[in-house]
C-alpha cells in the first residue's frame, strides 16, 4: 500500500500534523511579545549657579526627570520588578533612582517622574559642564516578564541606554529620546517565552 495514497491513514496523519505544526507557528508568531519602549520627556539638570528652587523638595543638585514606558502589545501584558535608571557624564557616575516593581497592562503606557540627587566630591567634570552644556548617559536596567493570555513568560533581563543633551538653561535639548535595547534579543529568549 503506497504511503501516500489519499485514502490512507498515514497520509491523513501526515496531512493532519502538518496543517496543525503550520497553525501553531501562526498562533505563536502572532501572539509574539515585542519589547516595551522608553522615552525620556523631560530631563532638567538645574545649573549649580542657579539660586535654590522655592517651595520645592529637591535640592539644587537634583536632575529631575520624566521617562514614558510603553507597552505595544495587545495580547500581553509585562510584569517588572525594580527598574534602575543611572546617569553618566562620561564614564562618571552621576547617581540613580530606582521604580519599584509594577504591572503594566496591555497597551497601556506607564508614566515614571522621579529625581535622581547627583552624589557630591567625584563628579567635578560635570559641574563644569552644567554650567555650560553636556550630554548625559542615561541608562535603564530591568527584570521583566511577559503574561500572554494569562501565562507567565520566562523573566529576563534587559538593559537600555541613551544620551540626553542637556542645553544651557539644564533642559534637555531637542525632542524627546527613545532608548534603545543594549542587549541583544537571542532566538533562545525568543523560544523562551512561553517556558
Amino acid at each position: 500500500m503506497d504511503p501516500c495514497d489519499p485514502k490512507s491513514f498515514q497520509c491523513w496523519l501526515l496531512q493532519f500534523l502538518t496543517l496543525l505544526g503550520i497553525l501553531i507557528l501562526c498562533l505563536w508568531l502572532a501572539l509574539l511579545p515585542k519589547s516595551p519602549t522608553y522615552t525620556i520627556v523631560y530631563l532638567y539638570a538645574p545649573p549649580f549657579t542657579a539660586a535654590p528652587p522655592q517651595n520645592n523638595t529637591t535640592n539644587n543638585n537634583d536632575i529631575q526627570f520624566r521617562v514614558e514606558i510603553d507597552n505595544p502589545n495587545d495580547k500581553s501584558g509585562i510584569q517588572y520588578g525594580d527598574t534602575n535608571l543611572t546617569i553618566y557624564y562620561y564614564d562618571g557616575y552621576v547617581g540613580s533612582a530606582t521604580l519599584p516593581s509594577f504591572y503594566q497592562g496591555n497597551g497601556k503606557t506607564h508614566v515614571w517622574v522621579g529625581v535622581v540627587s547627583v552624589v557630591g566630591g567625584g563628579n567635578s567634570r560635570f559641574r563644569a559642564a552644567r554650567n555650560g552644556s553636556a550630554e548625559l548617559r542615561v541608562m535603564v536596567a530591568v527584570a521583566m516578564r511577559h503574561r500572554v493570555m494569562g501565562v507567565k513568560g520566562r523573566r529576563k533581563r534587559v538593559e537600555l541606554g541613551g544620551f540626553v543633551g542637556v542645553g544651557l538653561d539644564g533642559r534637555m535639548s531637542g525632542k524627546n529620546r527613545k532608548m534603545c535595547c543594549g542587549v541583544a534579543t537571542t532566538l533562545e529568549d525568543l523560544l523562551d517565552i512561553y517556558v
